[in-house]
Parts: structure tokens; sequence; C-alpha cells
């Protein structure tokens, strides 16, 4: 999605934006992202970076809107939806595809207007549920999982009494939805020199 757009500029990584895709359907996306991985080369590993408009909307307003509880319910069967479809991508392509956790819960008000919005109180709740799910879903499927926001959480966790993952309001660009390009190229490429 367009958090993906928040890598550009890191070292030796190339961004591709599906547009403003869910992970509930990003196989809606499967003919495009096979040809963006046809044209990647075979040795270069493939990070997804979507969930984040997932968390923020539509994972809330399904909740709102049924009453079905827990709400893990609908948390769960999206990173099962995302992940059952890169675990065909990966068998299929035969590629080093791994799964991104979701970018950290922004800041960003209702500015659209939607009639259910998570606050971003919720937001963090949700962040920390798909992180332990998508743990848990890549594992049972074996899917790689990447998770760069760790060593950024662990220094804000032991620094601050905000409950994480609350980054600064200063590491998000004006939208307060989207990391600035500085601040994920960082941890990217933090994670790509150990990896």
């Amino acid at each position: 999605d367009s958090h993906a757009l928040t890598f550009e500029g890191a070292k030796n990584v190339k961004c591709y934006h599906l547009g403003a895709v869910t992970a509930y359907n990003l196989w809606k996306q499967n003919k495009r992202i096979v040809e963006i991985i046809s044209d990647i080369p075979s040795e270069d590993m493939i990070l997804f970076c979507v969930g984040e408009i997932d968390i923020r909307i539509h994972i809330y307003k399904a909740w709102k809107e049924t009453d079905i509880f827990p709400l893990g319910f609908f948390l769960n069967k999206t990173i099962q939806n995302y992940i059952g479809y890169i675990k065909n991508l990966k068998v299929q392509s035969g590629r080093d595809i791994r799964v991104m956790t979701i970018p950290p819960a922004g800041y960003q008000e209702n500015i659209y207007g939607y009639e259910y919005y998570a606050t971003k109180e919720v937001r963090n709740d949700f962040w920390w549920a798909s992180f332990l799910s998508i743990i848990g879903i890549c594992e049972d499927n074996k899917v790689p999982w990447v998770d760069i926001w760790e060593s950024g959480l662990e220094k804000l966790c032991n620094e601050s009494d905000i409950p994480c993952p609350m980054w600064w309001e200063d590491d998000f660009k004006e939208d307060k939805c989207h990391l600035k390009n500085e601040v994920a190229s960082k941890y990217l490429e933090e994670w790509l020199e150990q990896a």
C-alpha cells in the first residue's frame, strides 16, 4: 500500500506501489503482482508491506457494523487471507517472499469523515494484535516474516511512558499517517544489514 513508498530512497531497495490495497483483498491484485515479480531479479528478496488501512478503517468498521466479538475474529481473518495469498504466491513463483509486520499506527484523525474510524489508542491495540497474528500465521504457513520496527519500539518503550507502538508525532509526514521516508528507510536499512 502507500506505506511502501515510505521506503523510497533506502539503499538497495526498489518500491512498488499497488495503490490503496488491503491485506484482506491483496489477492485481487494478483495479475499486477505477478507482472512486477517477473521483472525483479530472481536473487532479490521481496517484502510485502500492507495492512495499515485494514487496521485504521476496515477491521474496526466490520466490528462496529456487526457487533461480532471478539474483535480478533476480523483481525485474524484479514491476516489469514493475506498470508494465505502470500504463501500461494511464494509457492507458485519459487521466490524469496516475506511479509513485513504492519507499519506503526500514526496520529491521523478521521479527516475523510468515515462513520467508523479507530482511535489512535485502538489502532495501537490492533497493531500489537496484528503483530502477534502475523507472526503466528506466518509460522503456521512457513511464510517468512520481517519485523524492521523492533529496535525503534524497544528504544521508545524504554524511554517513554507512552504505550507502544506510539511513535513520536515528528516521525510522521504531514498527513500523520505515513512515517517519513528517512525514518522508515533507516529501520529497513538497519534490518537489511543484518539479514
